[in-house]
């Protein structure tokens, strides 16, 4: 003789069941993050790199010249996928340019050198060309993408830290070659905000290009 009535008995039975149906939900979802996790760990490579950049303003009206400066920078990508791969990235880049005036009257007074120091941030998609495995010793890449420049130190001549726009925006393409476990990417970025926070009585809001060249390394993740 059962020790429910029942009321009870369905009562039980209808726990029993939902509860069954929600653990095998919750074990479905924990196999499936499982091999989801795995899978891009498998696929993730971490790319320390290390590089110099060529930075320039670009300048309006003509009475005044933009020079790209050598500038500096370091960080690190994470590769995520094989023959299409997504990359984000976090770098402190040093953007060196200068601006002159030719004007010989007013080449002290309006013309100055921009030194910024940036966290970056670039997010990129690339796709290498000569095989979809990322562990083959030789591989070309293309990727681009959007980067986002946070100010953090400055040092100019003429300007202030308040005159410069925070974040800084720009488009990214380029390609890069890997060799073993080396990697070297070449990029140019195209400036999108303008550089200072408001117009300079003497020079047209600038954006900022920059010619990037990046050597580091890959190892999995």
């Amino acid at each position: 003789m059962s020790k429910y009535t029942d009321f009870q008995q369905v009562y039980l039975d209808k726990f029993l069941t939902i509860h069954s149906k929600n653990m095998t939900r919750y074990f479905i979802i924990v196999i499936a993050a499982f091999f989801t996790f795995t899978t891009v760990r498998s696929q993730t490579e971490i790319n320390p790199v290390i590089g110099v950049n060529f930075s320039s303003l670009t300048t309006d009206p003509e009475e005044f010249d933009s020079e790209g400066r050598l500038g500096w920078h370091f960080g690190a990508n994470l590769r995520i996928g094989d023959k299409f791969y997504f990359q984000p990235g976090l770098h402190y880049a040093q953007l060196n340019s200068s601006v002159t005036s030719l004007e010989d009257d007013q080449i002290d007074e309006n013309s100055f050198e921009s030194n910024i120091g940036v966290i970056r941030i670039p997010l990129l998609a690339g796709v290498r060309l000569l095989s979809t495995e990322k562990d083959d010793q030789f591989n070309i890449n293309l990727h681009a993408g959007l980067a986002t420049e946070f100010v953090v130190d400055e040092e100019n001549t003429l300007l202030t830290e308040d005159s410069f726009t925070s974040p800084l925006f720009a488009i990214v393409v380029g390609a890069g070659i890997d060799f073993l476990f080396l990697t070297l990417d070449l990029d140019y970025e195209i400036g999108l905000s303008p550089v200072f926070d408001h117009d300079i009585e003497f020079i047209e809001n600038p954006t900022n290009n920059a010619f990037i060249i990046s050597v580091g390394g890959k190892f999995e993740f």
